[in-house]
């Protein structure tokens, strides 16, 4: 239960906007690479 609530945190004690609008750009790039490997390994060939 720990888990959800520290990436809570990651978001919210951000006090400069541009710092959170940069964490929130890399999250999303992230979670697209990670996408972009899961569906490369589950291609059918």
């Amino acid at each position: 239960m720990q888990v959800p609530l520290k990436v809570i945190d990651f978001f919210r004690v951000e006090s400069s906007l541009t710092l959170l609008a940069v964490k929130v750009i890399l999250v999303i790039v992230l979670i697209y690479a990670c996408s972009f490997v899961l569906s490369n390994r589950l291609e059918v060939r």
